[in-house]
């Protein structure tokens, strides 16, 4: 009996080595965020950065949001432009009311230079938006 729990004691070792490797929890932290990323798409359908945001309700402001994260800072005849694209037709007026509410939000973030307004994603947004695909930030490991 000796042999057998000498044995089953160096398994257990062993295994507990590996388990604490920093190369393996990185891989599981890997794995976890692929796994939330899966169930995001089979959830909602898409990944989208507006999924983070479920306060948001009106599909201009999502649009907006997807828009300033797949392009980065614009003005807002570039956010219209681009909105236009997708929906056909897009207001200045309509666009500058909901860019106020998401700067309100604290979603977005607008720099004013000279005559222009230029509006971006605020970094709490891109905070959340990498906590929710499991990313890194600044070596702060997200454990489930």
């Amino acid at each position: 009996m000796d042999d057998l729990e000498k044995r089953i004691r160096k398994v257990e070792d062993l295994l507990e080595k590996y388990l604490e490797n920093d190369y393996l929890v990185y891989i599981r932290h890997i794995l976890a965020s692929y796994l939330r990323l899966i169930n995001i798409y089979v959830e909602y359908g898409k990944i989208s950065p507006t999924i983070i945001f479920p306060e948001i309700k009106d599909s201009i402001s999502r649009e907006i949001i997807e828009i300033l994260f797949s392009y980065g800072s614009l003005n807002t005849s570039q956010i219209t432009d681009e909105l236009k694209k997708s929906r056909g037709k897009a207001s200045r007026r309509i666009v500058r009311e909901k860019l106020n509410n998401l700067v309100e939000a604290g979603i977005v973030e607008c720099d004013e230079r000279k005559n222009e307004r230029i509006y971006s994603i605020s970094e709490y947004a891109v905070k959340k938006w990498l906590k929710v695909l499991g990313i890194n930030i600044k070596g702060d490991v997200h454990k489930e």
